[in-house]
C-alpha cells in the first residue's frame, strides 16, 4: 500500500513524517480523544496541559513505521468500539499548526 500523509492500515493510523515533524517532533506519545458523532479523532503532544484540560483523552504511543520517520498508532480499540469501517484507505485530515492538532476523519 502506498502510504498518502495521513491513512488506515491494518488497524494503524499512519502519520506521515511531514506531518509528525510539524506536530510530534519533540514527542513519542500522544494524547487523544475520539467523538463518534462526529467520527473524528484528534490528537495532541501528550505534555498539551490545555487540551487534555479540554478534553477526557486517552494516551498512545507513536510507534517509528519506516526509517524516513512515518510513525503509527494503533485504533483497534476504537475500530471495534464503534463498528467502524477497518478497510485500509487515506483518510481526511486538518492540520492546526498553531494548536498542534491533528484531526482525522474515520468515516
Amino acid at each position: 500500500m502506498l502510504y498518502t500523509m495521513v491513512s488506515l492500515s491494518n488497524a494503524h493510523i499512519i502519520i506521515s513524517s511531514g506531518i509528525i515533524a510539524r506536530l510530534f517532533s519533540q514527542t513519542e506519545r500522544v494524547c487523544w480523544v475520539y467523538y463518534p458523532q462526529r467520527k473524528n479523532l484528534m490528537l495532541a503532544p501528550f505534555n498539551d496541559e490545555d487540551f487534555k484540560a479540554l478534553h477526557k483523552t486517552t494516551n498512545s504511543v507513536l510507534k517509528y513505521r519506516n526509517n524516513k520517520g512515518d510513525r503509527s498508532m494503533d485504533i483497534l480499540s476504537i475500530i471495534l468500539d464503534h463498528d467502524l469501517d477497518d478497510s485500509s484507505r487515506e483518510l481526511a485530515y486538518e492540520v492546526n499548526a498553531v494548536m498542534k492538532v491533528l484531526n482525522i476523519q474515520l468515516s
